[in-house]
């Protein structure tokens, strides 16, 4: 017996399973988290930075989370790692709460972006709960 595999089986979302920017991520309190650079840009439009919410995530009213997506050289030795995006950003109106598996974001890193790419995750929030995972994945064609 055959089995032909479809190019629907495949699904939407084809990662590696490791490559994380972030995984189970707690809400940074007051502060700035930067996740480990990875070298996913100059890759031809190929790969997607995906934020999810891994477990539910609480913003309380008044306070804000942003995601931005950073750039360098040379994974800020000298080449500082500067901001090419925002493409989240959340200031609540008497608290929300995101669920898990909501998707914040999907953002592709255009080619001529430096070959270092980080996320960084800035928050007002101080009472807060809930992770994300932002990881990369490969953009089918």
């Amino acid at each position: 017996m055959s089995r032909t595999l479809s190019t629907g089986d495949l699904g939407r979302e084809i990662r590696s399973e490791n490559d994380y920017f972030f995984k189970g991520e707690t809400v940074p309190n007051n502060t700035t988290s930067n996740s480990n650079g990875l070298l996913i840009g100059k890759t031809q439009d190929a790969l997607e930075i995906v934020c999810k919410v891994a477990t539910a995530l609480t913003v309380a009213d008044t306070k804000a989370i942003t995601f931005n997506i950073q750039e360098s050289s040379d994974d800020g030795v000298a080449d500082a790692y500067a901001t090419i995006a925002t493409p989240y950003t959340l200031t609540s109106s008497g608290g929300d709460l995101l669920a898990a598996d909501t998707e914040l974001f999907r953002y592709t890193p255009s080619r001529d972006k430096e070959i270092y790419i980080r996320v960084q995750w800035v928050s007002t929030e101080t009472g807060e709960s809930g992770t994300v995972d932002v990881y990369p994945a490969y953009v089918s064609r």
